[in-house]
Order: C-alpha cells, then sequence, then structure tokens
C-alpha cells in the first residue's frame, strides 16, 4: 500500500512519449492523477479526525507525577499530528477536486512531451502541494498512532515497542521509496513546497493573509502546549476526577 500511495504521490512519468519527444493531449492523465489523490486522502481524513477525540493512554497504569506529565506531552504531540495530517488531507481534497474541474476548461496548453512537464508548466503550485501534502499527511498520521501506540500499550512494553517500532519502520520505508526509485527525494519535494506555498502568498487578499497568520498561530500554540508544564489531565481518560 505504501509503494502504491507513494506512486500516486511522487507521479510516474510517460517515459514513451517523453523519450520520443512527442507532443500528447496531457489533460485527461493529469485529471486522473489528481483524482487518484482524492480518495486516499479522504480515507486517511476521515481515520485521523475520529482519532482526535479518542482516549488516549492506558487505563491500567497507575501514572505517577512524571508519567502523566510526559502523558500530557505525548497527547499533544499526538493531537497536533492528528491535526495536521486532518488539515493537510482536507488540502489536498479540495485541491484535487478544484483542479478536475479546471482541467475541464481550455485556458492552458494541454500538450507535452509527459504529464509532469505539462503539470509543472501549467499548474505547479497544485502539483507540487498536493504531492507534498499528501505524503506529509500518510507520516504524521502514522508517526501519531506509533505515538498513541507507545502510549496505550504502556502496560505491556514489549507489545508497545513493537508497535511503535513497526509504524516507524512502515514511516522509513516511505521516505526511503524515493532513494529506491531514484526520485528526487523528500527534501527537493519540501524545498519546492516550500518555494511554491510562499509564492502562492498574495498580499492584497485578506483571506491569504487570514490563512497564513492562522497556520503560524497554530504552530505557535502548539509550542505553547508543549512548554507547559502544568498538569493536565487527559478528559476523555479513565483517570479524570470530578
Amino acid at each position: 500500500l505504501s509503494v502504491v500511495l507513494l506512486g500516486v504521490s511522487y507521479g510516474i512519468p510517460d517515459m514513451a512519449s517523453a523519450t520520443t519527444g512527442k507532443l500528447i493531449n496531457c489533460a485527461g492523465a493529469a485529471s486522473g492523477f489528481f483524482g487518484n489523490l482524492r480518495a486516499p486522502a479522504a480515507l486517511i481524513a476521515g481515520a485521523a479526525m475520529g482519532q482526535l477525540w479518542a482516549p488516549f493512554g492506558d487505563p491500567r497504569v497507575n501514572s505517577t507525577v512524571d508519567d502523566r506529565r510526559l502523558q500530557q506531552r505525548l497527547r499533544i504531540v499526538f493531537t497536533s499530528l492528528m491535526a495536521f495530517t486532518v488539515a493537510v488531507q482536507f488540502s489536498v481534497i479540495f485541491t484535487t477536486t478544484a483542479m478536475t474541474v479546471q482541467l475541464m476548461g481550455s485556458e492552458f496548453d494541454p500538450m507535452a512531451t509527459d504529464v509532469i512537464a505539462f503539470l509543472s508548466r501549467e499548474f505547479e503550485y497544485p502539483y507540487v502541494a498536493t504531492r507534498f501534502e499528501f505524503l506529509a499527511g500518510i507520516l504524521t498520521f502514522i508517526s501519531g498512532i506509533a505515538v498513541k501506540s507507545w502510549s496505550t500499550f504502556s502496560a505491556l512494553p514489549a507489545l508497545s515497542r513493537a508497535t511503535t517500532f513497526l509504524l516507524l519502520a512502515t514511516a522509513g520505508k516511505m521516505m526511503a521509496f524515493d532513494s529506491i526509485m531514484h526520485f528526487d527525494g523528500i527534501a527537493a519535494l519540501t524545498k519546492n513546497f516550500i518555494r511554491v506555498q510562499l509564492s502562492s502568498i498574495q498580499f492584497s487578499s485578506p483571506m491569504s493573509l487570514l490563512s497564513t497568520g492562522c497556520a503560524a498561530a497554530a504552530a505557535w500554540h502548539y509550542g505553547l502546549a508543549l512548554c507547559d508544564h502544568s498538569e493536565d489531565p487527559d478528559p476523555h481518560g479513565p483517570g479524570m476526577t470530578e
């Protein structure tokens, strides 16, 4: 599954047309690319959204003060990972849906040697943004489940570590996939995403500025939550007192 999803995320070039230099109509294949991202993004977003309000921690563990503080930080990390997953996957759903409509129009040149060249030329921002956000959402979702596994099964240390390491191994396999297949790599994809994201900020657009400000505020307050040393028992956990 990880290989299939990453193949969709990175995009597979049309080698036949690329080697011959023949121009082809890429609109249909580009629409298929965005459509292939939308379905798994929706599944991941739905699963992550449910985890935001799910109980956290192992109810069988009688925690000390230090354990409760650790659980609090793990819960903050878990929540931030799940919230990020929901946010970026919903962004993928919206962008890919909008692009399938956009590709039905005629305000672009559909001819190119391959689909990647076409998307890079005509729709660079949605092409780069959806690939990055889709991959980032998968990685944060798996990482969040790994954090929850470490906490939930803490009464069974061997099971806790085995589940966590298995999930982290899956995330590592995804990040190594680009090197195996000789893609540009996650670092290059991240760099391109930052470039197109910064270039997409429109200072004349109130909604663009509001979106950027809200994202910065979210990162700031997640940092404040991690630095907060006060005890805050999990409101969903069995240890909550009346």
